[in-house]
């Protein structure tokens, strides 16, 4: 991806019950939600538009579910984004993070 990065999670199970779960989590972490589907989810983060911390940066999350994983695509929308191997690496450790304290509370 260009503008954002895509980073997957290994998942088998109820994917509606799990995106609700993961939704909480992100609202934990100051997400806001766009929209929900059944096999898909939309938030977005209303952080900094300049700023090397990707923790901090705005940028939007779509979480979906395919065979095996749940697919985690952050991305800017800036089409002249480019996003590191650590910001790369932050995403997956976020994704994990969530599952995992979603998976957890279950």
């Amino acid at each position: 991806m260009i503008n954002g990065c895509e980073v997957k999670v290994a998942f088998d199970g109820d994917t509606t019950a799990a995106l609700g779960d993961i939704a909480a989590e992100f609202e934990k972490l100051g997400y806001k939600p766009k929209s929900q589907k059944p096999n898909e989810l939309t938030m977005g983060f209303a952080g900094k538009w300049i700023t090397a911390d990707p923790s901090k940066l705005r940028h939007s999350l779509t979480v979906a579910s395919a065979d095996g994983h749940l697919t985690f695509k952050f991305g800017t929308g800036w089409i002249a984004s480019t996003w590191s191997e650590s910001d790369v690496a932050w995403a997956q450790a976020r994704a994990d993070e969530v599952v995992t304290a979603a998976l957890g509370s279950r």
